[in-house]
């Protein structure tokens, strides 16, 4: 069973599992980016600035996804102050992976600045080998490498039948990509203008497993839009 602070969505073979603040964390083994029974990423954390503060307001699973709202400290010190940001992270199942949206709205009165952050780390493993679960085998280090390239990173493991499958991240927009050996990180500055929502989307193509692949040709991709 999941620990009671933790959300999941699926559909057909497709998991996401997130925990209290709508995050994929080793902190929290049981949650994961699962793909026919195979836990492809062990972490997915979408932060904004320092990541600290927040305050947990609503989680909402519908529609093969789940929505995390929070919200910052108040501005200021006086009665009425309004807090500065409102943030919801959503993880929503795709035809062709998981899409990670980071939602931020400014409720001052000022245009505010601050950076957004996805942090990913691959894993390959099988549900049988992840602890939090049954785990009756023992969890096996197999090789994971990361190609980065100029639109972004593909993790390349292989599973435990001796299977190589490759998991698709990408960029179209102006993001810093930064990858080492074990893991990738995308990230962007943005400014938020009064009143005014922000959002990115990072979209993450994952093997089809025993699905039945999309004949067209569809590209993980960043994208950054800005409402006002």
């Amino acid at each position: 069973m999941l620990p009671d602070d933790c959300a999941l969505a699926m559909d057909s073979g497709r998991q996401v599992i997130v925990d209290s603040v709508g995050n994929v964390t080793s902190e929290t083994p049981e949650t994961g980016v699962y793909e026919s029974d195979h836990r492809y990423l062990s972490s997915l954390e979408m932060e904004v600035g320092d990541g600290d503060g927040w305050t947990v307001f609503g989680r909402e699973s519908r529609d093969r996804g789940v929505t995390t709202t929070l919200a910052s400290a108040t501005v200021g010190t006086g009665r009425g102050e309004q807090r500065s940001w409102t943030l919801g992270k959503r993880l929503e199942l795709t035809a062709t992976g998981v899409t990670a949206t980071v939602r931020l709205t400014n409720n001052t009165q000022t245009a505010r600045e601050t950076e957004i952050m996805f942090d990913l780390t691959p894993d390959f493993g099988h549900v049988f080998e992840i602890p939090a679960f049954f785990s009756p085998r023992e969890h096996q280090n197999r090789p994971i490498t990361v190609e980065e390239r100029s639109s972004g990173c593909t993790f390349v493991g292989t599973l435990a039948d001796g299977t190589e499958r490759r998991v698709e991240v990408g960029s179209e927009s102006a993001l810093d990509a930064t990858v080492d050996n074990e893991s990738a990180t995308f990230s962007t500055a943005v400014t938020v203008l009064p009143a005014s929502t922000h959002s990115v989307e990072l979209d993450i193509d994952l093997p089809a497993g025993r699905r039945t692949r999309p004949k067209s040709s569809l590209t993980s991709i960043v994208r950054s839009t800005d409402n006002s």
